[in-house]
């Protein structure tokens, strides 16, 4: 599953988790998972729970939720964290077997 599978069709994606690890998951689970996935719906709970941790003085991500665009990483990196992540990525796969364009790099 990708973030781009996803963000194209998630009910077909979560029913594909779903028979995967085998849960029987009804078409109302579904539906509340597809939903509580959203963007928006994932943004407003991460801002709320960032809330919660600065009045508790616990540590807390800035920034964690982005734009929720598909390749939105192209306008953030440096050429140099472009460079890594793609022989990161490159390592990886060739250790774990996977195809080298697996993703849309």
């Amino acid at each position: 599953m990708t973030f781009e599978e996803f963000k194209a069709d998630p009910w077909a994606v979560v029913q594909k988790v779903a028979d995967f690890i085998q849960c029987g998951a009804s078409e109302e689970v579904i539906q509340k998972t597809v939903e509580a996935s959203s963007f928006d719906q994932m943004k407003k709970n991460h801002e709320e729970n960032t809330k919660e941790k600065i009045k508790e003085g616990k540590p807390h991500k800035v920034n964690h939720i982005r734009q929720g665009l598909s390749g939105a990483w192209r306008k953030v990196l440096t050429k140099e964290q472009e460079a890594a992540l793609f022989a990161v990525h490159n390592e990886r796969s060739v250790k774990y077997e996977l195809p080298l364009d697996l993703f849309d790099f």
